[in-house]
């Protein structure tokens, strides 16, 4: 799993709409199985804001979590 970070920490991706606010705002997938897709979002989103904050991180260590 691949997400792509800003400034080394998670982050949300909103789209709106400035025609309609229904049904508000979408989140955008900034996680992939896919790295060449992380690599194109944080591509771009560098170039979008002229920036090097926006990077991939394999995400390769994790833990069962159970629902409480």
């Amino acid at each position: 799993m691949w997400a792509v970070f800003y400034q080394e920490k998670p982050f949300n991706l909103k789209s709106a709409n400035m025609l309609t606010n229904y049904p508000g705002p979408k989140y955008k997938k900034v996680s992939f199985s896919n790295p060449g897709h992380a690599h194109n979002l944080a591509k771009k989103l560098n170039d979008m804001f002229d920036s090097e904050a926006f990077a991939v991180y394999k995400l390769t260590d994790g833990e069962v979590v159970t629902e409480e």
